[in-house]
């Protein structure tokens, strides 16, 4: 399991979130479970095609939580965090803690404006 650091908005307020992947074997399934919007859950495609497109292929039983769970997570502002959190552990990126990772991934990997 490795976990790196995002934001949700609540209002205009910043709101910190952790980002917690673990990978297991299985059949490939991605899930995500800490209050997710709409727009989080279809994180799960922009991060799988810009993983993919990186290189990344993933595998397995992907879990995504998002943390403090009782907190509403709203837009794509967790792409990046949940990208670099699943390349860690999948693709053996390191990441200098403290970190921050905020950004909607486009498929091809660039990042778009939020």
């Amino acid at each position: 399991m490795n976990s790196v650091s995002g934001i949700t908005l609540r209002g205009v307020k910043a709101v910190p979130v952790e980002v917690e992947v673990e990978i297991t074997g299985g059949l490939f399934n991605i899930s995500v479970v800490g209050l997710p919007d709409t727009a989080v859950r279809e994180a799960r495609e922009r991060v799988r095609a810009a993983l993919r497109s990186v290189g990344i292929t993933l595998r397995g039983r992907v879990a995504i939580n998002l943390a403090p769970a009782d907190v509403p997570k709203e837009g794509a502002l967790l792409d990046l965090a949940i990208a670099v959190a699943i390349a860690c552990v999948q693709g053996g990126v390191k990441v200098k803690k403290p970190s921050l990772f905020i950004g909607e991934l486009a498929l091809d990997g660039r990042l778009r404006k939020v």
